[in-house]
């Protein structure tokens, strides 16, 4: 017994633009006519003369043949240009032919497929892929049609769902139903993909469905643009209140009822530098605070704007009392239950909220550093991430007990007096963003470093104590009504975005 076609819309992650999505939309609608004309669903293994598993091998720069990876697997085709070599002693096993359709059996990609055209030069195919093998009888490109339809692909999300790898294997691939036609038929279909023009009965209906979808699509997909649009101006307006807060441009009202009072570190920021300087070194006299290097004198062409009177730039190392850095224990990569211990991903730091549920249970048997255990109100930053998020930091609020530092993450103590909000939103505003992107270092874009002395190294503009606290109270207010504009912004974005579901499912049904 056949099981039921589902040929309704689903949302696919690797499919990011909008012609993409509109030609899985035609095919399905083409699938769709080709199943109600003729009424003959088959298992995919009618239509193939064999399934094969691809060559295991590593890439190299040369050798006797190209090799064919998941990953150049492109939406615009293969730039056979870029694919590897490798070296093969069964090539004519492996050997890629035109008309070849090639289909990833694993990752987050699995079912994606390409068809194989214009082979420059003798090629293979990689052991993620498996080769199908298109019978006379059928026409490999209508096949091909199918396999980027939703009538495949609910398929596909039916054979992964549940597999903690998603993967389909040639058996399993052999299984998936297809609306099969006469092969006269089947090359009218590929004929009217490349051409419009073409007609036949099957295809009456077909392209005024499609246009219908494609009116609702693009018309769906304004409104989410613009709400894009205006999610990146609500953005762009965080950062310019930001940019306001630490060049005390916000707080010129205060400064003016708040007048400077030299030596009074309340309203005269030197003076509180000085007394933070006094601090660190009484820690170091008792022994509570290591003796530091001199940090580089702050030269007038490095200071990028001018600061109210009252103000001083300095590094961010002679405004904290330390910074400390996590470890790395062995680690289980599920989160840890709450009555175990766990360490903290990189990816629980954003620095407007902590995310305690991103950490990794400790294995059994290895002793916690209780003395890296994060607590209420620490300020905590990242010190590896990408470019863009290198140096992030959060000041975490209510959590959990046991959780750990990792290595890669730290955490910052500042004299009690000052105002850790503060030094929040300046270590997350573009002035620090920039400088951490500009001084991170690694071997790829992924992954990034700051050093403790790049951080101390950071310029930073110190408002005077009082002053601290007026900033903040200041930009809270102004981000709690921006958080109020983006959430709407975000419900007006999910609105459009159901809508679509909604449209495509219903052109389906």
């Amino acid at each position: 017994m056949v099981k039921t076609l589902n040929f309704q819309f689903c949302k696919l992650t690797f499919i990011k633009t909008d012609n993409e999505e509109l030609n899985q939309l035609e095919n399905t609608i083409l699938m769709r006519a080709i199943f109600n004309e003729y009424n003959q669903p088959l298992p995919l293994k009618k239509a193939l003369s064999k399934t094969q598993y691809g060559f295991s091998a590593s890439a190299q720069n040369s050798g006797n043949c190209r090799l064919l990876r998941i990953t150049d697997i492109k939406e615009d085709g293969i730039d056979w240009d870029t694919v590897p070599f490798c070296d093969c002693n069964e090539i004519e096993k492996y050997r890629l032919n035109e008309k070849d359709i090639l289909i990833t059996r694993t990752g987050g990609t699995t079912g994606k497929t390409t068809l194989i055209q214009e082979i420059k030069e003798t090629s293979i195919f990689a052991s993620y892929l498996i080769r199908l093998s298109i019978s006379e009888d059928y026409n490999p490109e209508y096949i091909y049609l199918f396999l980027n339809s939703y009538l495949f692909w609910n398929q596909i999300l039916d054979l992964k769902n549940g597999t903690a790898q998603p993967n389909v294997n040639a058996n399993k691939m052999t299984t998936i139903i297809f609306p099969s036609c006469p092969k006269e038929i089947q090359d009218k279909i590929v004929e009217y993909k490349k051409d419009k023009a073409v007609q036949i009965s099957v295809l009456k209906q077909v392209q005024s469905d499609f246009q219908k979808i494609n009116i609702s699509h693009k018309n769906l997909k304004s409104i989410i643009i613009e709400n894009e649009k205006q999610s990146n101006i609500i953005s762009q307006l965080k950062q310019a209140i930001l940019q306001e807060a630490i060049s005390g441009k916000l707080t010129a009202e205060w400064r003016k009822q708040n007048p400077i009072q030299k030596g009074n570190p309340d309203t005269d920021a030197a003076a509180l530098l000085t007394q933070i300087k006094a601090e660190k070194q009484q820690l170091i006299a008792d022994g509570k605070l290591k003796k530091e290097k001199p940090l580089p004198e702050i030269l007038p062409d490095e200071i990028p704007f001018s600061l109210p009177d009252s103000w001083v730039w300095t590094s961010f190392g002679n405004v904290i009392i330390d910074i400390e850095a996590g470890k790395s224990p062995d680690s289980l990569s599920n989160p840890a239950p709450l009555e175990k211990w766990g360490v903290i991903k990189m990816s629980a730091i954003s620095w407007d909220i902590f995310l305690e549920d991103e950490n990794k249970e400790l294995k059994p048997g290895v002793p916690p550093f209780k003395d890296k255990e994060i607590k209420k109100d620490d300020f905590i930053m990242t010190r590896a991430n990408t470019s863009e998020l290198v140096g992030k930091s959060v000041i975490v609020g209510d959590v959990r007990d046991k959780l750990l530092l990792n290595d890669k993450t730290l955490r910052v103590r500042f004299p009690e007096d000052l105002s850790k909000e503060y030094f929040n939103y300046f270590n997350n505003g573009e002035l620090a963003r920039s400088y951490y992107a500009s001084v991170a270092k690694g071997s790829s874009p992924s992954m990034k470093n700051v050093t403790r002395d790049n951080i101390k190294s950071l310029l930073t503009p110190l408002p005077p104590l009082a002053e601290q606290k007026a900033i903040v109270e200041k930009v809270n207010y102004l981000m709690k009504i921006i958080d109020q504009l983006e959430a709407q912004i975000k419900h007006r974005k999910q609105l459009a975005e159901d809508l679509m579901q909604t449209v495509l499912r219903e052109a389906f049904e």
